[in-house]
């Protein structure tokens, strides 16, 4: 299937020259008539290096198929051209799950490149290629026991088993000398760039995301089950209605007997939230009265002031599902998690505090394929990377 990067191609040709047949030219006035958005894009074509180098940029993020293939108007473009070269089709990213796809997402993504300055040389497509190379997933997840073991754990492995015997996710002891831990309490921490489970001795199952601290008992004894979490977590709690299980962070005191929720609590960020999948639980702070949450509700806890609300339970759990979900979310906020799992210092200068990102990537995927996201939501944000740091400005 022939895409809009070759099309635009074939534009520039028989704009551009002034020996375009008269038949052609008609063909591809109808064409743009039919989709007004391009018409900003046909309007910039008089700077030819600009459009040159802005195909090449295009180029460089492009990864969907052509929607306007199809067009029996453009069919008679491409057929006069004799243009027959073919572009092999790529993997399609999942994205953009609230509706925009086709003509209205290619048209904004080529009209958006062109910010750059015409004075000046375009700089994106290095910042492009910089941006594929940066990929999740690295070691440094540890366990510190308290008798004094303080263990690297195999990432590839993706989470651990806590009970009489500590031992990887495939069945693998933890120790291969054999060694024994008894009635120790346990520290799993999880770098930038990564995320790890755990199951719990009584059969609680823990994700927890990048950037994120669980301290729990080998084994629970007492009347009560008790974590303290710092960061993100997704708790699948075994059900044991004698004893009820406890996660506390630093804002919040989160009990339930049994139920699946998602609990973030950063300390450098200025909200925390519990969000109920399942169950019910209850949600307290220091000075205000225990609120009880149901399926679809969310406790956010803001100044030290708790609010209970309804939201969509699935924008809060999606990274379990390794994926970035963004509702009209502001890059401000967005970059914060973005940078936990790519391990990467992103600054947003304050002059696009006003620009809120829409859409999901595949949280697997490389750097790059976030950095699209965001310049197709807005086309007035350019980029940095310098390393491990990243500059979004206007």
């Amino acid at each position: 299937m022939k895409r809009i990067d070759q099309t635009v191609l074939q534009w520039k040709r028989y704009f551009i020259n002034p020996t375009r047949d008269r038949a052609t030219e008609i063909d591809i006035n109808t064409f743009v008539e039919k989709h007004p958005s391009l018409k900003e894009l046909l309007g910039e074509m008089e700077n030819n290096d600009q459009f040159i180098e802005a195909i090449k940029l295009y180029n460089s993020l492009s990864q969907d198929d052509d929607h306007m293939a199809n067009d029996p108007v453009l069919a008679k473009i491409l057929d006069r051209i004799q243009e027959t070269a073919e572009i092999q089709p790529v993997n399609k990213m999942k994205w953009f799950r609230y509706g925009l796809a086709g003509i209205a997402a290619c048209a904004a993504l080529v009209i958006g490149i062109l910010w750059v300055q015409p004075s000046q040389p375009v700089k994106q497509p290095d910042m492009m290629e910089l941006a594929t190379n940066i990929l999740p997933g690295k070691n440094g997840v540890r366990l510190s026991i308290s008798d004094g073991w303080n263990v690297e754990l195999r990432s590839d492995e993706g989470g651990i088993i806590t009970g009489d015997q500590l031992r990887y996710s495939d069945g693998s002891p933890l120790f291969d000398d054999g060694t024994q831990v008894n009635d120790a309490v346990m520290t799993l921490s999880v770098p930038r760039g990564n995320d790890f489970y755990v199951v719990l001795a009584d059969g609680t199952k823990v994700w927890m995301n990048a950037e994120s601290e669980l301290c729990y008992p080998q084994t629970f004894a007492g009347e009560n089950r008790v974590v303290q979490l710092t960061g993100e977590a997704y708790f699948e709690v075994a059900k044991d209605k004698s004893k009820p299980f406890i996660v506390e962070t630093v804002n919040q005191r989160i009990e339930v007997l049994g139920t699946h929720f998602n609990v973030n609590a950063y300390p450098a960020e200025r909200r925390s939230a519990v969000t109920l999948v399942e169950g019910r639980i209850a949600v307290s702070i220091e000075g205000q009265k225990e609120r009880v949450l149901y399926p679809g509700q969310q406790a956010l806890v803001t100044h030290k002031h708790l609010e209970v609300g309804d939201v969509n339970v699935d924008e809060y759990i999606a990274w379990k599902n390794d994926e970035f979900m963004f509702n009209e979310e502001s890059l401000v906020e967005a970059a914060n998690r973005i940078g936990r799992w790519y391990d990467l210092d992103i600054d947003v200068d304050p002059a696009l505090k006003d620009i809120h990102l829409w859409g999901s990537v595949p949280r697997r995927e490389n750097f790059g394929q976030v950095l699209k996201l965001v310049q197709l939501t807005n086309k007035n944000v350019k980029v940095e990377i310098e390393g491990r740091r990243v500059r979004f400005m206007k």
